[in-house]
């Protein structure tokens, strides 16, 4: 099937060869693909001082920075960013595990990361109208995303009367935050940060650099980006953008002078099951996976809002999720459908080449 492009936006209107040139752009987020056109294309240059890579959050992360601190800076990121990456997963002991232990019994005491991260995505549900909640671990469970994953994938389709009960669990507003606790008031209940985690994390590896007085660097977690200064050369940063149901389809190519990027898509954490396509990027309003799109790729100033953005956009789908970003100040994204048609933002319309 052929790439068809519509536009929603306003922000879209201007020059149609320019214009033309923006819709033909999507995301892989965790590709080997894109990772590598990165590093071919742009950061294996002598200007980069370190160059460290570690496995965690189920990805491979990099470093890459330059100036006279940069080995220091780069392995204390390295070290915050794994421990923050344990503080905020679902592992036994975690600050996530141990709130989700006790929902319905009592609060918890957790890190300050944590406890700013679910503060954060609170907001970031009032912001979307529920479409993101991080409350929605039932939902995943009853789906087949447990913590077998992907070994372990549901044999059937779960009923109608599971998902509705499982709905009953996810709601936000029940998550009470004070005093350095957090606490789900229901039984049942818990919490994934897995729309928000990796973004947040990616932004507190950048903070480690900058306090090092690092001006040029750009930290990658299984190709959600954040930069730090200008990229080698005093150019832009280049990234590889990729088709989601094409993987060895280069689309273009992303210049940005800074910020962040991440991708949603329906390739990431999925299985098929009956001839459907099951992912792990499940509506909260209605508990089932959202249908309309396959990746969104979302430009923010910080990992975390493209990370969670990207996440709620996909919710959305692309007529809500545009009209949404209409009001969203600084936030830019590219919207793929089912039917591989694209919808994008107008800001990046002057960023992107693509490849006919």
């Amino acid at each position: 099937m052929g790439i068809r492009r519509t536009l929603l936006s306003p922000r879209t209107l201007g020059i149609i060869s320019v214009i033309t040139t923006v819709l033909l752009i999507t995301g892989l987020r965790s590709s080997p693909l894109t990772r590598g056109f990165l590093e071919n294309s742009l950061v294996e240059s002598k200007e980069w001082t370190v160059n460290y890579t570690e496995y965690f959050m189920d990805t491979y992360v990099t470093v890459k920075a330059q100036g006279e601190k940069a080995p220091e800076a780069a392995r204390e990121a390295l070290r915050y960013m794994r421990g923050l990456a344990v503080q905020l997963g679902a592992g036994p002991g975690s600050d996530v595990d141990r709130v989700n232990q006790e929902a319905g019994r009592r609060p918890v005491f957790v890190n300050p990361e944590t406890w700013q991260v679910l503060q954060l995505s609170k907001e970031m549900t009032r912001l979307t109208g529920g479409a993101f909640d991080v409350t929605v671990g039932p939902l995943l469970l009853v789906w087949g995303f447990g913590k077998g994953f992907p070994e372990k994938v549901a044999n059937d389709l779960p009923s109608e009367q599971s998902i509705q009960q499982a709905m009953t669990l996810v709601d936000s507003s029940r998550i009470r935050l004070a005093d350095g606790t957090a606490f789900l008031t229901q039984e049942g209940m818990s919490v994934d940060l897995g729309g928000v985690a990796k973004g947040y994390i990616i932004d507190a590896g950048i903070e480690v650099l900058r306090r090092y007085g690092v001006q040029r660097a750009v930290i990658d977690a299984g190709g959600d980006l954040a930069f730090i200064g200008a990229g080698p050369g005093d150019r832009s940063w280049k990234i590889g953008i990729q088709h989601p149901r094409q993987p060895e389809q280069l689309l273009g190519v992303l210049q940005l002078t800074g910020g962040a990027v991440a991708t949603s898509g329906d390739y990431q954490r999925y299985y098929m099951l009956k001839d459907r396509r099951i992912h792990h990027l499940i509506d909260p309003r209605t508990g089932y996976p959202a249908t309309e799109l396959a990746s969104v790729t979302v430009v923010a100033p910080t990992a975390m809002q493209a990370d969670a953005w990207a996440t709620a956009v996909f919710i959305l789908g692309p007529r809500a999720g545009l009209s949404l970003l209409e009001s969203t100040p600084d936030v830019e994204a590219i919207l793929v459908d089912s039917t591989e048609q694209i919808y994008t933002t107008g800001g990046l319309a002057h960023s992107f080449e693509w490849y006919q």
